[in-house]
């Protein structure tokens, strides 16, 4: 049985401007749907990007795809800044209002009109959000704009979607995993993430950590979680570990480390840290294994040593790697990890 569409490009067909328009959708990245498409502004572009003087509202020219189900996707271009006035505050709530862009097509909404416009549309006051467009059907939103109580300084957000093409990286953390191998780039935390097929992870070769401040437990033999040492593992992979870990113990506590790693991870590491001794010349522990280590130093507890930790780790499941530490007896004197260490995980395979 023939498509209902035509296939395009055929010398002596003639095409709707539907047909135009779901073809369209292999342009852009998916939405998850069949034909789907996500719709936005080109990233970069300051085209369609709203500002604010006072109550007065301006959205400056550009160009933007709105894609719609079973539609395809519409390309419109606001030649000319658009103008518009922010209503006027409540006295007493905070109100947040919407500005969106608006394509009418008449075949898919009824409106009888064919074309595109930018709108504003004031919120309800003490809702808390932004209101949606009733009637409308084909539309991006463009900014929110937050009204408070009594004032006439509102202040606005940009919510242009990006629109990238298929395998594109697309801006915001707020982007939606599609398929395994799909990447963003989140603001947030500054890392290019990839998709797993059922949650994101950061994508460089290197994880790292690095300690800000001090953390130190006394009197206490259980491990302490570093508050900073942690690494996000992807599920099924293998990576190098290191460490610098700046520490200073009690000589009768001694420091003992071990690590939390995802569920079902295998792991081999050595502690590379000093065992014994009056100064840094002491003997070093460089044993391999699986499980915990204690380091011994007869140094004063004031004496920073340093512990280079090196390992590999297989994982099954996705989960953090953390290191954490402690004091092998327990001791009134504290055990302090230093500012300044840090972990690192390369992913090897």
């Amino acid at each position: 049985m023939p498509f209902t569409d035509d296939p395009v490009w055929i010398d002596g067909l003639t095409y709707s401007g539907a047909e135009m328009r779901r073809v369209e959708a292999m342009s852009l990245m998916t939405n998850g749907s069949a034909a789907g498409s996500l719709g936005g502004v080109r990233p970069g572009d300051p085209g369609l990007l709203a500002s604010l003087a006072g109550m007065s509202i301006s959205v400056a020219a550009g160009v933007a795809a709105i894609a719609y189900p079973g539609q395809g996707v519409y390309r419109t271009f606001s030649p000319t800044t658009w103008t518009g006035t922010v209503s006027t505050a409540h006295a007493s709530l905070t109100r947040i209002d919407l500005v969106y862009l608006r394509v009418w097509d008449g075949a898919v909404d009824a409106s009888g009109l064919t074309q595109g416009d930018v709108v504003y549309l004031a919120g309800t006051p003490g809702s808390g959000t932004a209101p949606t467009p009733s009637g409308t059907q084909v539309y991006i939103t463009l900014a929110a704009i937050t009204v408070p109580a009594g004032s006439t300084t509102p202040t606005v957000q940009d919510l242009r979607p990006y629109a990238v093409a298929p395998g594109g990286i697309a801006p915001g953390g707020a982007v939606s995993g599609y398929y395994a191998g799909q990447y963003r780039d989140n603001p947030a935390t500054g890392a290019l993430e990839r998709y797993t097929g059922t949650g994101w992870v950061p994508y460089s070769q290197f994880l790292t950590a690095r300690k800000t401040a001090d953390q130190q437990v006394s009197a206490s033999t259980a491990f302490q979680t570093d508050s900073q040492l942690t690494v996000p593992l992807a599920a099924n992979a293998a990576y190098a570990v290191d460490a610098f870990i700046i520490y200073s113990t009690p000589d009768n506590a001694e420091f003992k480390a071990q690590w939390a790693a995802p569920s079902g991870a295998t792991m081999l590491w050595s502690p590379w840290a000093l065992s014994g001794g009056t100064s840094d010349t002491g003997g070093i522990r460089a044993a391999v294994g699986s499980g915990g280590w204690t380091v011994t130093s007869t140094l004063p507890s004031t004496t920073n040593v340093a512990g280079r930790p090196v390992g590999t780790i297989t994982t099954t499941t996705a989960g953090s790697l953390t290191y954490q530490w402690g004091q092998s007896v327990s001791d009134a004197a504290a055990t302090t990890v230093r500012a300044g260490s840090w972990l690192r995980a390369h992913r090897i395979a």
